[in-house]
C-alpha cells in the first residue's frame, strides 16, 4: 500500500488509472484470485485502517454504482461484479472487508470498492493504494508497479506501514534485485564489441542500474530472472536490426521424423473434421494437471525458480489445458470441438526427463477423439 499526492485527477488519467488497474488484476491477477487492487480517496479515511474477515450478514454497504445497502452475500448474488468474481470466494464462510478506524467500509475485496470512501473522482488531489492476495511477492508487485507508474506522471509516493500478526512491513517493497552480468558474456551472446561504458549507457536506456558488471533491477522489473534476460534488455536497447548478419559455417538438409509426420496428418485430419486448434503453454501448475483432474502426478518437471504458481512446471499430458479451456468457455454454444498438437515432458528418474509429442482432443463435455503421447 501507499498514498499518492500531486496533481488533481483528470477524466484521462482517472481512466488511465482504472484500466491498468483492471488489466493488472485480470493477467497478472488471475482475475483478482491471487491479486485485487484498490484506490481511494485517503484525505478522507480515518486511520488505521483494517484487513478482517467478516461473516456475510454481518456487514452492509452501499457498493460502487449500487443502488442501495447490501450485506456481503446480496453483494455477490446480485450486483454485476459481485456475480461476476462470487466464484473467488465460492466455499468460504467469512468474507474480507477493509474498514477505516470508524467502521467506514473501504471495500469488499477482491469484488467492489464502497460508493463511499472507494469512489475516486477527478479533482482529487491524494488517494490510497492498496493491494490483497494470497501470494505476498505478487502483492509487493503489484505495489512496485502502480508506485512506479505514477512516479513516474509526477506524484510523490509516501509510504505506509501494514501490521500483520508477526511482523511490519514498510510498503511499497521497492527493494531492487541484483543480476551479475560480465561485458564478456553479453558481447558473446549477441555478437557486438561492448565496454563498461557502452553497457552502462544501454541498460540505461533499458532503466537498469550498472557497475562493475553488477546490474541493478528495480522492483517492478519482476520479468528480469535470469542474466539473459538482462542481455535482451542490452540488444533490444543497441537495436537488433543494427546487428550486422553472418554468412553460415555450415550446411544441413533436414527433413521431418515419422513422428512428426503422423501427428501433422492428424492435425490436418481433426481440422478437416471442422475442430478448433488451441495453443495452451507449455508451462502450467500441478494444480491444473492433477489437482482439478483427480490424477496421480506421472513425474513432473519442475521449475526452480518459477515467477507464478501458475506455470511452475512442464506440462506432462494435454487434455488438462482443454479442460480448462472449455471451463472458461461455458458461456459459448455447444458443441464446442478442440483439439491440441503439442510436446509434453515426463520426468522417468531423477535427472533424466523425456519429451514426446501427442495431439489431444476434446468436444462437448471433454470427450477424448484421438491421443499420441
Amino acid at each position: 500500500s501507499f498514498i499518492a499526492k500531486g496533481k488533481a485527477l483528470d477524466d484521462y488519467l482517472l481512466k488511465q488509472l482504472i484500466q491498468l488497474q483492471e488489466k493488472f488484476c485480470e493477467g497478472y491477477g488471475r482475475r483478482r484470485q491471487k491479486v485485487s487492487i484498490g484506490l481511494y480517496r485517503s484525505s478522507t479515511l480515518s486511520w488505521p485502517l483494517h484487513y478482517k474477515a467478516v461473516a456475510p450478514e454481518s456487514v452492509r454497504f452501499v457498493p460502487l454504482e449500487g443502488d442501495g445497502e447490501m450485506d456481503l452475500s446480496e453483494i455477490l448474488a446480485t450486483h454485476p461484479k459481485g456475480k461476476e468474481y462470487a466464484w473467488v470466494l465460492a466455499g468460504h464462510k467469512h468474507y474480507p472487508i477493509f474498514m477505516d478506524a470508524s467502521g467506514k467500509v473501504l471495500s469488499f475485496p477482491p469484488i467492489i470498492n464502497s460508493d463511499d470512501l472507494g469512489r475516486l473522482e477527478t479533482g482529487d488531489t491524494e488517494f490510497l493504494f492498496e493491494a490483497t492476495g494470497l501470494d505476498e511477492e505478487a502483492v509487493n508487485l503489484s505495489s512496485a508497479v502502480f508506485a512506479q507508474a505514477l512516479a513516474d506522471r509526477g506524484y510523490v509516493i509516501e509510504g505506509v506501514q501494514v501490521q500483520y500478526t508477526d511482523r511490519i512491513v514498510a510498503t511499497p517493497v521497492l527493494e531492487a534485485q541484483r543480476i551479475i552480468v560480465s561485458v564478456a558474456d553479453a558481447s558473446a551472446l549477441l555478437g557486438v564489441a561492448l565496454d563498461d561504458a557502452r553497457m552502462k549507457r544501454l541498460l540505461g536506456k533499458a532503466r537498469l542500474g550498472y557497475a562493475d558488471g553488477s546490474i541493478v533491477v528495480p522492483a517492478w522489473r519482476h520479468d528480469i530472472m535470469h542474466p539473459v534476460d538482462v542481455i535482451e534488455d542490452i540488444g533490444i536497447a543497441y537495436g537488433f536490426e543494427n546487428m550486422g548478419s553472418l554468412p553460415l559455417t555450415s550446411y544441413t538438409v533436414g527433413r521431418s521424423t515419422p513422428l512428426v509426420a503422423a501427428c501433422d496428418k492428424a492435425r490436418e485430419l481433426c481440422v478437416g473434421l471442422g475442430m478448433q486448434e488451441v495453443f495452451s503453454a507449455m508451462l502450467t501448475s500441478k494444480e491444473l494437471l492433477y489437482d482439478k483432474t483427480c490424477t496421480p502426478d506421472i513425474g513432473t518437471v519442475e521449475i526452480k525458480e518459477y515467477m507464478s504458481e501458475t506455470y511452475s512446471v512442464v506440462r506432462s499430458w494435454l487434455l488438462p489445458g482443454l479442460l480448462s479451456v472449455l471451463s472458461k468457455n461455458k458461456h459459448r454454444g455447444y458443441p464446442q470441438h478442440l483439439f491440441e498438437q503439442g510436446a509434453v515432458t515426463v520426468l522417468e528418474q531423477v535427472g533424466v526427463a523425456k519429451t514426446s509429442k501427442g495431439v489431444k482432443g476434446a468436444g462437448e463435455g471433454g470427450h477424448t477423439v484421438a491421443v499420441d503421447h
